[in-house]
């Protein structure tokens, strides 16, 4: 957004079905730096197409007309329609106390707590979970830290951020010791770690399904996600014209290996390993060190085992188990040979002691 003009404009919940309503915004004359102050001072007057409401709301000189039909339950407006003051900024709509949204940019604006001059801007709402990437445009003098499941990352380009997993971004103002969580999630394939789907506020469920088949839209902005299965979600901010549809697959089961010459944790010989999901990914280790594993899924080697298999959601199963040292047909040809030639070494050399002297 050009320059520090930020706009908000606000909505009027009128009485009566289909009332006809016009509203025009001015700014409050502030010091260069203010925020909302007194956001809101109403005045009453008419007009031949209704009521004029003005408010002052943003620091500087700002007018944009909204006219259209007003939703008598919500205050909603249909269409939200783009202004522009004398400096060409874009009107920002406020969706929540601390997020807007950038009418001409498309882009989110994120003001951080405790510092109402400092804001940056993301690509998607705060609380979004998304099966698509995000980004985010940081302002010079906005301090940030990224965390990825609970890990500090430094090293991620937060302009397009792609990789899976549970995200909080804080921010800090400058002189700001409180800081502003900017929380999202990225699923791209699989979970098992989601209880129950969320939204945005300031936005909408418009439509569920639950393996194919329709479910009750939620009134809040919450839905339970109580068995495994396809969910596909649908949601908006009609307000801004943003609608938005994520669809996860919940797995919370394990998957399971067998094992041919394993008997209670033993085995005397070579072992196979049985996978049920060609899928799941298999972790090998042997008297505690990693290794390999083999294409044939055949252990030989005697030694203590522990064998992990892991799936796409990042359910896993642990198994352990024991090869004794044990002889196989080619191995007892090299024991025999071995012996053999222990014996005629020790031949020779009884050979030798007797039949040699000294002269």
């Amino acid at each position: 957004m050009p320059g520090s003009a930020l706009k908000a404009a606000g909505l009027a919940l009128m009485m009566g079905a289909g009332l006809i309503v016009t509203m025009r915004v001015h700014a409050a004359q502030e010091p260069e730096g203010g925020f909302f102050g007194d956001y809101y001072t109403p005045t009453q007057g008419t007009e031949s197409q209704g009521q004029e409401t003005s408010i002052m709301y943003m620091p500087e000189d700002y007018d944009v007309t909204y006219s259209g039909m007003l939703d008598q339950y919500t205050g909603d407006v249909p269409e939200v329609q783009e202004g522009v003051d004398g400096n060409g900024s874009d009107l920002v709509y406020m969706i929540t106390e601390d997020m807007g949204f950038d009418a001409g940019s498309r882009q989110y604006v994120n003001y951080v707590r405790g510092d109402k001059s400092k804001y940056y801007y993301s690509s998607l709402p705060k609380g979004i979970v998304t099966n698509g990437s995000i980004s985010f445009q940081m302002g010079s003098r906005n301090q940030y830290a990224l965390y990825c499941d609970g890990e500090r990352v430094t090293d991620m380009d937060v302009s397009n951020i792609v990789q899976e997993g549970s995200y909080v971004l804080e921010t800090y103002g400058q002189g700001s010791s409180d800081a502003e969580r900017f929380e999202f999630t990225i699923i791209q394939s699989l979970t098992n770690t989601i209880e129950q789907f969320t939204i945005p506020d300031g936005f909408r469920f418009s439509g569920v399904m639950v393996n194919g088949e329709q479910a009750a839209v939620p009134s809040g902005t919450v839905f339970q996600m109580s068995s495994d299965g396809n969910y596909r979600f649908e949601f908006g901010c009609g307000e801004i014209g943003m609608s938005y549809l994520v669809q996860v697959e919940k797995d919370t089961v394990a998957p399971i290996l067998s094992f041919t010459g394993v008997i209670d944790g033993i085995a005397k010989g070579p072992v196979t390993i049985l996978k049920e999901d060609e899928n799941a990914i298999l972790e090998v280790s042997k008297d505690g060190a990693a290794i390999n594993v083999p294409y044939t899924h055949v252990l030989e080697d005697y030694g203590d085992y522990v064998v992990t298999v892991r799936d796409m959601a990042g359910n896993s199963n642990e198994y352990r188990f024991t090869i004794q040292l044990y002889f196989t047909m080619m191995s007892m040809m090299v024991f025999l040979l071995l012996i053999v030639i222990v014996a005629g070494l020790f031949g020779y050399y009884r050979y030798v002691k007797t039949h040699l002297r000294v002269r």
